[in-house]
């Protein structure tokens, strides 16, 4: 075939440009994308090593492989299925048009197909690479449009014709004499090793085929045969526009700093004991896992950055993603590390920052900070005391989700890295991003049993693909430690024996763990080290625990210590008891806040900063006195804030210390003298045989929160019998009794709770094998339809009761608004959304019929996936109360009440619906 005969099949078509080429020829396509990945190994050390790590080459040899898989990914836009899809472009080389050529069938298939079926032998010598590495890796390589391929073959000469088959392989040999055959050497590569590769490496070439795919970047140069390069010329063009695309992209990072001292560092004049470890222990070659347990407000946050800091130095990671347990904790550390972000990079670089979460876009300082063109100046117009001016983000990486894990630090939830390893389209690309960073998990004790088993798998693939990761946690159970370092161990192993000590020596992770604490361990391809550490002097103390078995008195605490003068909270674990008790404290003439996850959007980031600005780091905040916060779980972790007097619900017992957490957090912060240094818990009596009504009434939403008997039954008594918590020497006995698994058959269990006990540990065997089924298989290798690929939305990282998005709305001038006024209208529909109960609220309810046509109209504004969101338009009610209705399906009415100050409850609507209005 005549060289320029295959440059005549279309790539891309349909241009942004109206005035230039309106088609883009393949073989161009081929060559961006392999330029594109060229320049991203090039800006990027730590992806480079992990090329050479995973491909078992020196670096040059596998980033020059890289490229020329990258440069065959498109191999399957020569059939004749794909050239149909624009017939006024259709290639001469395939004769006349044929309509019967225009099926649905993906080209990533038919490259695939074309390549395993007849390319690879075709090639011969040109292509040394054995089958079965050949196999998975290519198969990655075709796979780069978010889902692997299923492989089933066909008749490939059906697809291409005589014509089709000529251009792929001209093509093909043209691309590999210039780019080079892959070295010789990759013929040592392992199967298990390319199949475990396999994973990187499409994410690698779905990111390089991002970025070649950007029409800004480049340019379509479809024109007359006369006028078209041939692909040297071309080859040296798209270089260049590829290293200017990865700028552009925000994926050439910064260089790290030099190593900076721990006040340099963090800002703080001296470290913990914790902290100090950080600083100097030994950190062994290869991925490292650290985990970290110390007191609640002890610094973690802190030892995980220096952590971070010394593997960046050392050329181990590009940068770190914080994966928080909620939103409101992703966004508080969103805004910790944009402060310190600039100590971890070199003096005037740029690093990227990103904030990962559903709601990021109503965001306004991370919206700010996104730089929308590469000479916009960044974070040029943020306000005094937001983010320092070298916290940015590109908008490549901001506005798509999947390519957030990317930027050189991020903070989000740990939702964004479980994705990762679970089928959603595009999950590799987050497991490219992933393995060049620092992985921090925090709050690691509070996941479930079905969020602790995708943890594991998570960190199996960071192990196996290189990365590190660090835990944080208050305390974890030993069952649950020990599984977290076993499945980093199964990732650095991948599917080698696991190392052995020396003769006489005990394998660490076969052994028991310590029951120290402090402690930090670290696990690496070496085995397991624990180093037992000192408290910081400012953690130690003793709290004494008082138990309350009635609603009033639980109550009575609460105002006896606002009218001391002390800022007091209540933790309730659902939103309705949170409701109810704010009632009652109203009700004896006490003005409590309320803060839960049932406001709409805006009124709880408005909520979340009265709190932090009532109980929050700042010494000399003048509203703390006599304040009461109502609240559930959203202060439980990561907020930074302190209270003179704390009543919690019964809670298990790691959360019972995670929320003392929260009490008298701040030393040097001087205490109302008349109230008690106590941390009051309220629950049921406490007995050696409580009735089966023991987690009833005042506590039926606690059973229903937390469904195991045995544990809180476990945690009541084990309080009872302590009466205090010493801190730190007596929290890790306090977890272990609480979660000691050497039975599960607890015979001291009374028998009133046994049956809804032995249900709740079935069902955590249930969630347990769910997760099992949906996380990813390392060992298969990136290849195969063996589960459904699903967008991120319908992939489930997190089991419950499945939830309903509500937007609320208010009348004026003929229409509804969204409930939140903001200047850009889609925005305020958006901080007007409020998740509710799925089984109390369905997702396909309707609205009032008096509304039913305003609605419509607003809905002709919002976008594909918003047009079946539920629309509740509130009315006035009462004094700061509004209220309106929703009909199911069945016709059954739901009635909600709102305020701003109580958020979404459940009552009466002020009128019966009526037949729809005019």
């Amino acid at each position: 075939m005549e060289q320029k005969s295959y440059l005549r099949f279309w790539g891309k078509a349909r241009p942004a440009d109206e005035g230039g080429p309106t088609w883009h020829p393949v073989a161009y396509h081929l060559l961006d994308v392999a330029a594109s990945i060229e320049a991203l190994l090039a800006a990027r050390p730590v992806a480079r090593a992990r090329a050479a790590r995973l491909l078992a080459l020196p670096e040059e040899e596998a980033a020059q492989w890289l490229v020329v898989m990258a440069s065959l990914h498109d191999l399957g836009k020569f059939a004749r299925p794909f050239q149909a899809k624009c017939p006024e472009y259709w290639p001469p080389a395939l004769g006349p048009f044929d309509p019967n050529a225009a099926i649905l069938r993906p080209h990533t298939d038919d490259g695939a197909l074309i390549w395993m079926e007849h390319l690879r032998d075709w090639l011969g010598a040109r292509w040394p690479v054995p089958p079965e590495v050949d196999r998975p890796i290519m198969a990655a390589v075709f796979g780069h449009h978010g889902r692997p391929l299923p492989l089933d073959w066909g008749d490939w000469q059906r697809y291409f014709g005589n014509g089709g088959q000529a251009a792929a392989e001209c093509c093909a040999a043209d691309l590999i004499a210039l780019l080079g055959s892959p070295t010789p050497a990759c013929a040592g590569l392992e199967g298990d090793k390319a199949r475990h590769a396999s994973w990187w490496i499409a994410g690698m070439i779905s990111l390089a085929d991002w970025v070649g795919s950007h029409q800004e970047w480049f340019p379509y140069r479809g024109m007359t045969p006369e006028k078209l390069m041939d692909l040297g010329e071309y080859w040296t063009l798209t270089r260049g526009l590829a290293r200017q695309a990865v700028a552009s992209a925000g994926l050439r990072p910064p260089k790290p700093s030099r190593a900076r001292a721990f006040e340099a560092l963090t800002g703080r004049t001296s470290p913990t004991p914790m902290q100090a470890w950080a600083q100097s222990v030994l950190l062994p070659d290869g991925p490292v896992l650290a985990i970290i347990e110390d007191v609640t407000g002890a610094g973690k946050t802190e030892a995980a950055q220096v952590l971070i800091h010394r593997l960046m130095v050392a050329g181990r990671a590009g940068g770190a993603y914080w994966g928080m347990p909620t939103q409101a904790t992703a966004n508080a550390m969103y805004q910790r590390q944009a402060e310190g972000i600039s100590r971890l990079f070199a003096n005037g670089s740029k690093p990227t920052l990103i904030l990962a979460h559903g709601q990021s876009a109503l965001h306004a300082p991370f919206q700010r900070s996104i730089r929308r063109t590469p000479d916009q100046e960044w974070a040029a117009d943020l306000g005094a005391g937001e983010l320092s001016a070298s916290a940015a983000c590109t908008a490549f990486l901001a506005e798509d989700r999947r390519a957030s894990l990317l930027a050189d630090v991020g903070a989000g939830t740990v939702d964004q890295a479980l994705l990762a390893i679970l089928p959603s389209k595009f999950n590799t690309v987050r497991l490219a991003g992933l393995a060049e960073k620092v992985l921090v998990l925090d709050e690691i004790h509070a996941f479930d049993a079905y969020m602790g088993v995708e943890a594991e798998r998570l960190l199996t693939f960071q192990a196996a693909l290189g990365g590190s990761a660090v835990l944080l946690s208050a305390t974890l159970p030993s069952a649950v430690r020990r599984r977290l370092i076993e499945a980093w161990d199964e990732g650095l192993r991948q599917g080698r024996p696991r190392h052995r000590p020396r003769l006489g020596e005990p394998d660490p992770v076969e052994s028991p763990l310590s029951g120290e604490y402090p402690l930090a361990t670290l696990v690496s391809a070496g085995g397991c080290k624990e180093f037992a550490k000192e408290a910081a002097a400012t953690s130690r103390r003793v709290t004494r625990i008082a138990l309350v078995h009635s609603f009033e008195e639980a109550g009575a605490r609460v105002l006896a210590a606002a009218a001391a003068g002390g800022a007091a909270a209540w933790i309730r674990n659902t939103v309705d008891d949170c409701l109810r008790a704010a009632s009652w404290l109203r009700s004896q003439g006490a003005a409590p806040i309320v803060f839960h996850a049932r406001f709409a959007q805006g009124d709880r980031q408005e909520r979340e900063a009265e709190v932090l600005r009532r109980f929050g780091p700042a010494l000399d905040s003048p509203w703390r006195t006599g304040s009461i916060v109502v609240a559930t779980q959203v202060i439980e972790q990561s907020l930074d804030l302190d209270f003179d007097a704390m009543l919690t619900d019964l809670a298990p017992m790691d959360l019972v210390i995670q929320r003392a957490g929260r009490f008298r957090r701040h030393a040097g912060r001087s205490r109302p003298a008349g109230v008690p240094e106590e941390l009051v818990v309220f629950c049921p009596a406490v007995t050696d045989a409580p009735p089966d009504s023991w987690l009833t009434g005042d506590f039926k939403g606690t059973e229903a929160v937390y469904k195991e008997p045995l544990i809180l039954w476990r945690t009541a008594r084990l309080l009872a019998e302590h009466r205090e918590l010493r801190v730190p020497e007596g929290l890790r006995e306090l977890v272990e009794n609480c979660y000691a698994e050497d039975t599960f058959y607890d015979a001291a269990l009374p028998e009133g709770l046994r049956v809804r006990s032995d249900k709740a540990l079935a069902a955590r065997f249930g969630d347990a094998s769910t997760a099992h089924d949906w996380v990813l298989p390392l060992a298969r290798g990136y290849t195969g339809a063996f589960q459904a690929w699903l967008n991120d939305t319908r992939v489930p990282t997190r089991l419950g009761d499945a939830q309903t998005t509500l937007r609320l709305a208010s009348l004026g001038g003929g229409r509804v608004r969204p409930w939140v006024t903001h200047e850009q209208e889609w925005r305020g529909w958006a901080l007007s959304e409020v998740k509710v109960r799925a089984w109390k609220v369905p997702p396909d309810a309707k609205p009032d019929p008096r509304f039913a046509k305003v609605i419509a109209a607003a809905r002709d504004a919002w976008g594909e996936y918003e047009q079946d969101i539920p629309v509740l338009v509130l009315e006035p009610s009462g004094e700061n109360l509004w209220s309106g209705a929703l009909l199911t399906q069945r016709g059954k009415r739901v009635e909600v009440v709102y305020s701003r100050e109580d958020g979404l409850g459940w009552g009466a609507a002020p009128k019966p619906l009526p037949e729809e209005a005019e």
